[in-house]
């Protein structure tokens, strides 16, 4: 198991709204064509088979800009880790702002945001408790974790992301970058030996710190550039 959470996804009163997913990524078998890579990671479909749930993705905005804000820091949270992870979020909106698809990360310093990015001491197992939209008995299924909620025209209303401060520092870069990008609409894991060290979704590797190949194909098969 990676050492960042699967997605985690939490209902609301929105209305609809998604099962949470499977701890385990979708499972496959060498190189995927295009197609089968998208659908995996969009709707969790394995090659072959049926979607787990809707393709969900952020809706068209004028501007093409999806704002993160990386909210207040509490009482007992380790600040050095904190840092570390502040700047590897600024990498990370960086790199997906590089991949060439529409939509566009843009960090924010108050207000609300689409993206809300915490600290917490929660470590792998343990409940999170009420904290921002997310329910009462979340529990943290490893040291990065995101909740997604969307409508009922399958369009992305609000994300929260949580870093616990116990992630140890040579998996921060791919952890930040992997919670970004799920919170973007690639929602599902992969569980395939070809993907570690080539995709950021892959299940078992943190060794992934850009966004290339598929993944950037599929980032841009749901945010497609303008012509």
């Amino acid at each position: 198991m990676k050492a960042r959470a699967a997605l985690a996804v939490a209902l609301s009163a929105l209305p609809l709204a998604a099962a949470a997913q499977e701890d385990d990524g979708i499972r496959s078998f060498g190189r995927l064509s295009n197609a089968d890579f998208l659908r995996l990671v969009t709707c969790g479909a394995p090659p072959g088979g049926e979607c787990r749930g809707p393709v969900v993705r952020w809706p068209d905005r004028k501007a093409g800009e999806l704002t993160v804000r990386l909210m207040p820091i509490a009482a007992g949270i380790d600040r050095d880790k904190t840092a570390r992870v502040w700047a590897e979020v600024d990498r990370a909106i960086a790199i997906l702002n590089g991949a060439g698809a529409a939509l566009r990360l843009v960090r924010v310093k108050e207000g609300q945001a689409d993206i809300r990015i915490y600290m917490t001491e929660a470590d792998e197992g343990d409940p999170v408790g009420q904290l921002d939209m997310l329910r009462a008995n979340t529990v943290m299924g490893g040291v990065g974790y995101v909740t997604i909620w969307w409508n009922g025209s399958n369009r992305l209303t609000d994300a929260v992301i949580l870093f616990s401060d116990k992630i140890l520092d040579r998996d921060i870069r791919s952890v930040v970058l992997e919670e970004l990008t799920q919170a973007m609409g690639l929602r599902y894991d992969i569980a395939n030996a070809y993907y570690d060290g080539r995709s950021i979704v892959a299940q078992d590797s943190n060794d992934t710190v850009t966004i290339e190949g598929q993944d950037r194909m599929a980032l841009r098969s749901l945010y497609p550039p303008a012509e």
